[in-house]
């Protein structure tokens, strides 16, 4: 007997009926009577215009950080000296397998440009939003598309989007396409044996992929159990589970492998709740003592909500959405439970880049609410008709006695009109928080244009940098000689940023004097009181003297004059007394006067002046 036909007898063969009864067939939209259609396909292929629109504006061909360890593998595979275990080799907590497979391939193909990564980043995407979004309508049908689009215009907002920039973040966006897409065959009505061999293959590539990849076996146990599979089927996946697992930490090296901090269950706790909102982009604390008490309110209240989401939306065996929406959320919650143990060393503003995982959280309980809703007043036809009876329509009787349903429908409704105005404040809420993700990811992609045309710069005159300004152009945590080797190979092989004029360009220009300035004193995102020190790092000659200037909200504004030149090598230094000034957010730069008349600048970095007022 075939592997099929064994596979095909622990499922049940008989598909689950749509909850409208309907085969699921749909006709051609038509103008104007399927409005609410023809505005959802609009801001779908807004959405992706503007997520191609981003990365052109801000890619760059340009190699930094974890990207050196692509360009050693392309070598190593060049020289004939590539092994399994380079491919398989451990990369912080990640296994990368998959990735690794595409980066040789775009080496042999287009010498690593990494723009090409970029824009393959945004096409997964796009591919994992558009996945979620039809997984979650193929089982509720007569949800207006409409209301789908809070959860498309979020999840390519260009705050998360920002994070495809960097093109080794192939490795996260290859397992969120993974995840979603194993989630779409998984949840299949006929979940036949290729189907479900499909679905662990998709499962399998998104856990070597990056280590967010291990969570699609819960979040599919989840969809599995709550859509009433048979056992043998949740077995089947739960068997893959253990020994995909079980591969991927064969030989794995626990140690130094996560930055966790040692704070109290107290501590993390708060510090989950903040992570859970922590999707805006805003100047935040590197510190894991402090946590802003108004992002673990909103983590908090999302979390409450998530529990009205599926306390009342949520049965097992129910042939809805509402399934789907519990996996996106248990795959949010173990993702932020796993940040809490891994990257709490590094903070809040460190981890805010998760944020395009967060956001499964939001997503998830979204489309919990519109399952509830739609479950009340199903069949409510298409159009703008049938977009204002899905909204305004009380919830259908039941099918008992009269007595029964007059109490069964005395509390649907009650729970009902209960459960609206959370609809409503959760649709407002997603549509806020995009507006803000979209703001910020523009800053975002200002900012990592700038600090890549730096680390440009510094790569092109390698030779003429110190070693102690490597790690802060090209790569914090790693060492210089590792850096200088990795530029080599790439030089040598033509890789990115070599193999396009900018190099040249910026050999010509020779290495510029600003990016040897660092500001090293306070950290960006600290949280700062009373005298500060403030120290900016100057390796080059001809500095007559340095400036730290800060700016607030609001036009707050000052500058600190009072510099001492350590000889020591701790650079520029400043006392800033933060009292002079209202608590609040600051940019500081260093302004730093040459000889020849120029002025560069260091930073900004952001910092928060949080000074306890003492009264008289």
């Amino acid at each position: 007997m075939r592997v099929s036909q064994v596979a095909d007898t622990l499922i049940p063969s008989a598909p689950p009926a749509l909850p409208d009864g309907s085969s699921g067939q749909r006709s051609r939209l038509r103008w104007p009577a399927d409005g609410p259609e023809w505005v959802t396909l609009g801001v779908a292929v807004a959405c992706v215009v503007a997520t191609f629109w981003y990365i052109n504006r801000y890619a760059l061909n340009i190699l930094y950080f974890d990207q050196f360890t692509n360009v050693v593998l392309i070598h190593r595979a060049r020289t004939g000296t590539l092994t399994w275990s380079d491919l398989w080799a451990q990369h912080n907590e990640n296994r990368v397998l998959f990735p690794n497979f595409v980066v040789l391939l775009l080496g042999w193909a287009d010498h690593l440009n990494v723009v090409v990564e970029d824009w393959i980043n945004g096409l997964l995407a796009c591919l994992a939003a558009g996945l979620v979004v039809l997984t979650h309508k193929r089982w509720s049908p007569s949800i207006p598309w409409i209301l789908y689009c809070p959860v498309i215009v979020l999840l390519a907002s260009f705050y998360p989007l920002s994070n495809a920039l960097f093109g080794f973040n192939l490795t996260w966006y290859m397992a969120l396409a993974a995840t979603a897409g194993a989630l779409y065959v998984l949840d299949r009505p006929q979940v036949t044996g290729r189907a479900l061999a499909l679905a662990i293959v998709i499962a399998v590539v998104a856990s070597y992929s990056s280590l967010q990849g291990l969570l699609v076996w819960p979040a599919g146990i989840a969809l599995l159990y709550f859509r009433g599979r048979s056992l043998r089927l949740q077995g089947a996946w739960a068997l893959a589970m253990v020994v995909t697992t079980a591969v991927f930490v064969w030989g794995f090296d626990f140690a130094g492998s996560t930055t966790a901090s040692t704070l109290g269950i107290g501590s993390k706790v708060l510090w989950f709740l903040a992570e859970v909102a922590n999707v805006t982009g805003g100047p935040q604390s590197s510190s894991t003592t402090y946590i802003p008490g108004a992002m673990v309110a909103v983590g908090a209240a999302v979390l409450v909500i998530t529990g009205v989401a599926f306390a009342f939306g949520l049965r097992r065996g129910q042939m809805d959405g509402a399934a789907v929406g519990l996996a996106l959320v248990v795959f949010g919650l173990v993702f932020v439970a796993s940040a809490v143990e891994g990257r709490i060393g590094l903070g809040l503003s460190t981890a805010d880049r998760y944020s395009i995982f967060v956001l499964t959280i939001w997503v998830g309980t979204y489309l919990g609410l519109l399952t509830f809703r739609d479950r009340q007043v199903a069949g409510t036809g298409r159009g703008w008709r049938g977009l204002a009876r899905w909204i305004v329509a009380s919830p259908s009787p039941g099918a008992g006695t009269v007595d029964e349903d007059r109490r069964s429908g005395q509390v649907r409704r009650a729970v009902d009109w209960a459960v609206r105005p959370v609809l409503v404040v959760a649709v407002l809420v997603l549509v806020i928080q995009a507006t803000n993700s979209m703001s910020a990811g523009l800053t975002q992609g200002r900012g990592w244009r700038t600090l890549e045309l730096n680390a440009a710069n510094m790569a092109a005159n390698i030779d003429e940098a110190p070693d102690a300004t490597l790690p802060y152009r090209l790569g914090l945590y790693l060492k210089a000689p590792y850096v200088r080797r990795a530029v080599a190979m790439a030089k040598a092989d033509q890789l990115s940023l070599f193999d396009s004029p900018l190099a040249a360009e910026e050999a010509r220009k020779g290495l510029d004097p600003a990016v040897l300035a660092t500001i090293f004193k306070p950290e960006s995102g600290a949280l700062v009181k009373g005298p500060t020190a403030l120290a900016v790092g100057v390796v080059y000659q001809g500095v007559t003297s340095v400036q730290f200037e800060m700016s607030g909200l609001g036009g707050r504004s000052a500058r600190v004059t009072q510099i001492i030149d350590a000889a020591s090598g701790y650079g520029w230094v400043a006392t800033w007394e933060t009292h002079s000034v209202p608590n609040g957010f600051y940019r500081i730069r260093a302004l730093i006067h040459l000889s020849t008349g120029q002025v560069k600048t260091a930073g900004p970095i952001v910092v928060k002046v949080a000074n306890k007022w003492v009264k008289g």
